[in-house]
């Protein structure tokens, strides 16, 4: 059994506390983001929420749509969360590209406190090894003729070829 502190009163029983953290600019923690494909470790630290020599007992983690539409967001969620000291950490995987997650991480301590961190998670397109294709472009010009394009090289004679034949000087 632990000793008594002489300056708080004594203990009566469990406490549940709901902390959040959020450090970032106007109360948000905005993870770094995901790319569309790629499969991500999201670890969260309680370091600075657990109270002295206190652990953690019990951890899950919830994915929830902040900004935009997926009515699938908890199958971001892949395996089960991790626990190293006072870190959690979970795999996070797909999403829809454009939304914002919420991110909340939640655990219970040994002393009985139920603590709470979110981060906000936004998912990216992926990058591309090549630069995207350019469509040929195509259109009729005043005389009925069909001028055409891409984008290459030649692409500025074509434009100044197609200009002139607009203003009918071709």
């Amino acid at each position: 059994m632990s000793q008594q502190n002489p300056i708080l009163p004594p203990f009566t029983g469990p406490t549940y506390t709901t902390l959040t953290a959020q450090p970032n600019w106007q109360g948000r923690l905005v993870l770094t983001p995901k790319r569309l494909r790629e499969t991500v470790l999201y670890p969260m630290d309680f370091i600075s929420l657990l109270a002295f020599a206190d652990t953690i007992d019990q951890i899950a983690v919830e994915m929830a749509v902040d900004s935009g539409y997926d009515p699938a967001a908890d199958n971001m969620i892949s395996g089960p969360a991790m626990l190293n000291g006072s870190v959690v950490m979970q795999y996070i995987t797909g999403g829809v590209l454009g939304v914002i997650y919420r991110l909340t991480y939640w655990v219970v301590t040994a002393s009985d406190q139920i603590l709470q961190l979110t981060g906000y998670l936004p998912v990216v397109p992926d990058v591309s090894s090549s630069p995207p294709e350019v469509p040929q472009l195509r259109w009729v010009n005043a005389f009925g003729q069909t001028v055409e394009w891409q984008n290459d090289n030649g692409s500025t004679v074509a434009w100044q070829n197609a200009q002139m034949m607009r203003e009918g000087n071709g």
